[in-house]
């Protein structure tokens, strides 16, 4: 995958009796592919001569095992990034709870205690090794549910056969397909088009060892950034080729049914904006975003708000309300050419409106 930023949209797929059992056997052929590709690395293998093996193996384009190849690179890469905080933040917490320890005096406290931080201990202990080993440990289909099986009344099954058919659909109810830039369509394995009604089909190029080639989905439609996504298959008709942007499609069925993710990679805007001539500082309320305009010496030349209630609502009313508060302000910002900036929200003054 490129290196770009990248925003990522989901809409609903309506699938056919045939391309659900398409779709089903491409994310077992994938999932089972994944997690052979993962043992292998860690292995020490080579990642060329791995390509040259799995292609036959699996019936895999060279673009599906780069796929692969790039997913589970990034989830090796993001548990060694990630390991250095969990150990920093298992060290507080030891620190914590050793500290609390020597103000207790009730001894079943003091048990519980020590119970609590001997299990923190063997957990720093286990990430230390890993880290300066680099091991890197992944469970396909996550802890929590394999752990389930030892509780099956308890996490709501049955039988460990309802839980074993739960556990094999978590590990094989996805696949990825990357994109490039410098691929015609932004993606070689999904290409994507815009119809005349303004919905998008999907021509996904199925693995060798399926029955069929290709499996086509009509009438897309995302919720949320349609118009990016149109304007990126746009982009990518352009005989420019620096034109062109990267496209990239996880799909994954959950209890609904099937959902197609599509990641663009965005293009550089122009900055705008600069803390220079002031900011927009903001303050988040219960039920609404606080805006001040300052100066650029930090005094207060204007102050508004934006209502933003989401409680009671479901979370699709949530996103809906808190995006088109962001979106009001960022307007307001660009008009002002100013930043807006929150540090508890998480926003930096360094940050400029695109």
């Amino acid at each position: 995958m490129d290196n770009d930023q990248h925003r990522t949209y989901q809409c609903r797929i309506n699938v056919t009796g045939e391309e659900n059992a398409f779709l089903e056997s491409y994310a077992a052929l994938y999932g089972k592919a994944a997690r052979t590709l993962f043992s292998k690395l860690r292995a020490g293998k080579s990642l060329a001569q791995l390509k040259r093996q799995f292609l036959p193996k699996f019936g895999l384009t060279a673009r599906q095992f780069n796929s692969l190849a790039a997913e589970i690179r990034g989830k090796i890469s993001s548990i060694k990034e990630r390991r250095s905080g969990r150990i920093n933040e298992l060290e507080h917490k030891i620190e914590r709870a050793t500290s609390v320890l020597k103000k207790i005096t009730n001894p079943f406290k003091i048990h519980q205690k020590k119970r609590r931080l001997a299990t923190l201990e063997a957990r720093l202990s286990r990430l230390t090794i890993d880290h300066v080993s680099g091991v890197v440990r992944l469970c396909f289909g996550s802890r929590k549910l394999f752990r389930a099986q030892y509780s099956l009344e308890e996490n709501g099954y049955a039988s460990r056969d309802s839980w074993k058919e739960a556990w094999h659909e978590a590990r094989n109810n996805q696949f990825f397909v990357v994109g490039s830039k410098d691929e015609t369509g932004g993606c070689q394995g999904c290409a994507a088009s815009v119809m005349p009604d303004g919905s998008v089909t999907l021509r996904l190029r199925l693995p060798n060892a399926s029955t069929a080639k290709y499996a086509t989905f009509h009438g897309l439609r995302f919720p949320h950034g349609h118009e990016k996504i149109v304007a990126a298959i746009g982009n990518n008709l352009s005989r420019k080729k620096q034109d062109w942007q990267a496209i990239s499609y996880r799909f994954l069925k959950d209890d609904q049914g099937w959902r197609v993710f599509a990641s663009v990679a965005l293009r550089e805007a122009p900055r705008v904006s600069g803390k220079d001539g002031g900011v927009i500082g903001l303050d988040i309320n219960g039920n609404h975003l606080a805006a001040t305009e300052t100066d650029r010496f930090g005094n207060p030349v204007g102050f508004f708000s934006v209502p933003c209630v989401t409680y009671g609502k479901s979370a699709k009313q949530r996103a809906a309300i808190i995006g088109d508060a962001v979106r009001e302000i960022m307007a307001f910002a660009i008009k002002k050419q100013k930043t807006a900036c929150d540090r508890e929200a998480g926003f930096s003054e360094e940050e400029s409106c695109p």
